[in-house]
């Protein structure tokens, strides 16, 4: 009886590539996070797509470990560079080149259904084979009927007719293509309901003056991005984790905390409302 588990492909050589290596040396967690990945996807047919806190989860990963994948370039989030690999929904993170060796969820529905027409071709050879076997015993003078055509004979034709067409419709689609920071860029409304929520503590106008700086600046292939929406959304996750490194003291906590009761009663973060914050554009926390 056929093997009907689900299957992943590895590299014997998985341990011994540079990066898995530099991984190692580090710590364990992000290796064994990297590898659950891949399994999981061949598992539940994701293409790719995983939440990188349930892969945390599994194998006791924190999230400096999704740092190192990410850094690594073993993972992307939303808004990535890379050429290769799409773009993963909010909230997940894409397994680099998991496509390219491993079975995506249309070539295994493909080739179950596939399997599902052979073993109907071969129920309907065999029930002709009965039927005739039958007649003869009996001694039947009709002649038999014309052999039925396997359902494979009419089914592949049509499934060639549509992957062509499926081919012709993703190469009519253009390729999103990286490009540089807008001139223009600005904080829309939605950006700054983002920042309220996920980054209520960072200094919104003044790390945006930051980005746009810095990006405004870099020259090479890495300035240009699919989607600086995201990239910017990243900007903020980062300066939000810079603050938490800077482990002030209890004294400069409560300094902290109640500048930010302050700060959030004058509307001075991310509610543009503050009278100190630089203005960016028209754009602005401000509006």
């Amino acid at each position: 009886m056929a093997d009907k588990r689900a299957f992943a492909q590895f590299d014997v050589g998985y341990l011994d590539n540079p990066k898995i290596q530099e991984i190692l040396d580090a710590g364990p967690y992000a290796v064994l996070m990297h590898a659950a990945s891949i399994l999981y996807c061949a598992q539940h047919l994701t293409d790719g797509k995983v939440a990188s806190g349930h892969m945390q989860r599994k194998v006791g990963g924190t999230a400096a470990d999704t740092k190192v994948l990410i850094d690594k370039g073993l993972w992307h989030l939303p808004g990535h560079d890379c050429e290769h690999c799409p773009d993963p929904e909010e909230g997940k993170v894409y397994v680099h080149d998991y496509t390219e060796h491993n079975r995506t969820s249309d070539g295994v529905k493909r080739a179950s259904q596939a399997g599902k027409r052979a073993a109907a071709g071969r129920w309907n050879k065999d029930q002709d084979d009965a039927k005739g076997n039958a007649q003869r015993m009996r001694g039947a003078s009709k002649p038999h009927s014309a052999p039925q055509c396997a359902e494979d004979e009419i089914a592949m034709p049509r499934e060639k007719e549509r992957e062509r067409e499926t081919t012709e419709a993703k190469a009519s689609v253009p390729r999103k293509r990286a490009k540089r920071i807008p001139e223009d860029f600005a904080i829309t409304e939605t950006m700054r309901a983002w920042g309220r929520e996920n980054t209520p503590t960072v200094d919104g106008p003044q790390e945006t003056v930051k980005f746009i700086n810095y990006w405004q600046a870099k020259a090479g292939r890495d300035a240009t991005k699919l989607d600086w929406v995201a990239t910017w959304r990243n900007w903020m996750l980062n300066a939000k984790e810079r603050q938490s490194g800077n482990k002030p003291n209890a004294t400069e906590n409560a300094r902290s905390i109640l500048q930010m009761g302050r700060d959030l009663q004058e509307g001075a973060l991310f509610d543009g409302s503050g009278t100190n914050q630089p203005a960016i554009s028209q754009g602005s926390f401000g509006g």
